[in-house]
């Protein structure tokens, strides 16, 4: 093997170059300087912002609180002092006064009576009738209402209704014929009528009035 000789004194002299190290360790201080400087005053910045936190929240009020003020300290009026302070008048419940009230306005009602009322009393109304019965009356238009002579020849045969009054005094007036089969006939009906039997009057609890009636009556062929 070939041995390799030994560097000279000049060649090792050239290699020693002691200014380039002395200005790379003095740039690596400053590096080392400007590093911690910057380190320092980041730290400076984070306690003064943290302080400033814990000042505003500290300084902001608080909102439970507002609502416990004591109304005098919201109007401004002074509260007075607990030696002159008289005892509180306990006030009645504006539910309970206003229930006092609509009571009073309540109208009173009367209770019903227990007695039966009066009975009202109706007016006893007796219809006309013939004196002597409506028998006695049908019998008498049988035997006096006549056919008419001059009918004979038309040979007409039917019902004339007559309608009529009676008076407080049992006579007929007014003689209407609201169902016809002719003068001759009609002229007959109004005679048997008002030469009928009388009739008693109409009344009412016990005094006479008028009252309409109504007859009918019937005109027929004697068959021979």
């Amino acid at each position: 093997m070939k041995k390799i000789p030994d560097p000279s004194d000049e060649e090792i002299r050239s290699h020693m170059n002691f200014d380039q190290l002395l200005t790379h360790h003095t740039l690596r201080q400053k590096k080392i300087t400007r590093l911690k400087r910057a380190g320092r005053w980041a730290g400076l910045a984070i306690a003064a912002v943290t302080l400033t936190v814990l000042w505003w929240s500290h300084s902001r009020p608080d909102p439970t609180l507002k609502a416990q003020v004591h109304p005098s300290e919201q109007t401004g009026a002074p509260e007075p002092d607990n030696e002159d302070a008289l005892p509180a008048q306990k006030l009645p419940d504006p539910a309970v006064k206003e229930t006092a009230q609509s009571r009073k306005l309540e109208p009173k009602v009367d209770k019903p009576s227990l007695q039966e009322p009066s009975p009202i009393h109706a007016p006893v109304l007796t219809e006309a009738e013939p004196v002597n019965g409506f028998p006695a009356l049908y019998e008498y238009f049988d035997m006096n209402l006549q056919y008419p002579q001059a009918s004979l020849k038309d040979s007409v045969e039917g019902v004339v209704t007559v309608s009529f009054i009676i008076d407080e005094a049992g006579m007929p007036a007014n003689i209407m014929i609201t169902q016809s089969l002719g003068p001759a006939f009609d002229e007959e009906s109004r005679r048997v009528i008002r030469q009928m039997p009388a009739w008693k009057p109409a009344t009412i609890d016990g005094r006479a009035v008028s009252s309409r009636m109504s007859m009918p009556l019937t005109f027929r062929l004697q068959k021979k």
